[in-house]
This record gives structure tokens, C-alpha cells and sequence, in this order.
């Protein structure tokens, strides 16, 4: 990856970026491993899949630069989703 690009984290599960736009940098995180790529480059985040509001919320907070969360959700927002988004800067 490349530090000059803006990072984009996806759950672990997403298959391939091959379809994604161009000019980003894509790492896959599972919420467990360490992270794929320094937080603080990280622009776009889209959490892995767990209701556990500690895997989900762990980067936040280094996540300097982030511009977007896009939360997965199969039934509309959960309890989960509810409070970890007060872990996002204002």
C-alpha cells in the first residue's frame, strides 16, 4: 500500500476490490489481526462484521483522516451500531 493514496479498510469477508474505484488503497481487516494499514490514513471504514462494539470501535480513535463508516447491518440498526457511533469525532 501506499501512503500517498487514501486507505480504505473492508470487513475481511469482501471478496475482491477488483471492482472498486481506482486510486485507493484497499486492506481487508477481520476485527482480531493487526491492523492492515496505519489508522491515521484511513478515509473510508467499513467495519467488520460483529456485533462486539470493541472490535468495531478499536480503531477509531487513531483514525485521523477518516472521512466515511459505512455499518453493515442485515435488520436495520442494532443496539451495537447505536453506540459505537458516539466513538466518532464530532
Amino acid at each position: 500500500m501506499s501512503a500517498s493514496s487514501p486507505q480504505v479498510w473492508l470487513p475481511a469477508h469482501f471478496a475482491s476490490p477488483a471492482d472498486l474505484p481506482p486510486g485507493l488503497d484497499y486492506a481487508r481487516w477481520n476485527g482480531r489481526s493487526a491492523f492492515p494499514s496505519d489508522p491515521a490514513e484511513v478515509v473510508f471504514y467499513a467495519p467488520p462484521l460483529t456485533q462486539d462494539i470493541d472490535i468495531i470501535s478499536k480503531p477509531l480513535h487513531r483514525m485521523t483522516r477518516l472521512r466515511a463508516v459505512q455499518a453493515h447491518s442485515v435488520r436495520g440498526p442494532t443496539n451495537c451500531e447505536r453506540n459505537w457511533t458516539g466513538s466518532l469525532a464530532r
